[in-house]
């Protein structure tokens, strides 16, 4: 019958890692389809001298969720796309007595895997996911102090001291002394 379209549908569709499959068209402008997403062929829109075939795939979008991981504060969510760098969103979180290093895929990490604004890729290949990076931190040491999230730790001050972590110095007491910046402790006076 003259104007009855007959639809086939392909074996199988492409499938690539990241990617959902939208279809193949005519031109290389991706205007024409011939086969859509679910693989159904309309026969009558191509011809036996037709053989070029232009594939056309969505790459998958993602998020990426930032967790402070024991800090203050909050690093907005990044969204990204597989296979396209993107820098990670600059670290918004702090931690008193102790130093930013990076980020980790995993809370209990110490090993930083992804620096401050790292340009990264494929961190995800399902559509719509989510990969959450955990903040990786390092306490000051002792005679070092830490209290606003900056990215060093700085010595105290000659006459103070400070235990390993400590968000501040603290002066040494009455009868105890010391004359070293980055002291870790004071001295008996004699």
């Amino acid at each position: 019958d003259e104007g009855i379209t007959e639809i086939k549908k392909l074996d199988s569709i492409p499938k690539k890692k990241g990617y959902t499959f939208k279809g193949y068209y005519k031109d290389e402008g991706l205007n024409q389809q011939i086969i859509d997403e679910d693989g159904n062929i309309e026969s009558t829109q191509m011809t036996e001298s037709e053989s070029t075939l232009y594939l056309k795939m969505k790459a998958h979008d993602y998020t990426i969720s930032y967790n402070c991981n024991g800090g203050t504060g909050s690093t907005p969510s990044s969204n990204h796309t597989v296979d396209v760098s993107k820098k990670l969103n600059a670290v918004q979180c702090k931690k008193d007595g102790s130093i930013f290093k990076g980020w980790s895929d995993s809370s209990t990490s110490t090993t930083v895997k992804y620096k401050d604004q790292a340009s990264v890729k494929n961190l995800s290949f399902d559509e719509g996911g989510e990969k959450i990076l955990f903040a990786v931190w390092e306490s000051c040491g002792a005679g070092t102090y830490n209290n606003d999230g900056d990215f060093i730790c700085e010595e105290c001050e000659a006459g103070t001291y400070s235990n390993a972590g400590s968000s501040k110095c603290t002066n040494c007491p009455p009868g105890k002394f010391n004359t070293k910046k980055g002291s870790p402790k004071c001295d008996d006076c004699t």
